[in-house]
């Protein structure tokens, strides 16, 4: 699993306080993506 980003202290991602975690490589590339960045399985 390749780690494309990680945000310790996310107040935007959820309730309250909390960790949001992003792998990279995406097969979908869906057109409405907010993350397209992490379509690559080589990136991260």
């Amino acid at each position: 699993m390749r780690l494309a980003g990680l945000n310790k202290n996310d107040f935007t991602d959820g309730g309250g306080v909390c960790v949001s975690l992003w792998v990279q490589g995406c097969p979908h590339h869906c057109p409405e993506c907010f993350n397209p960045e992490t379509w690559d399985f080589e990136g991260g």
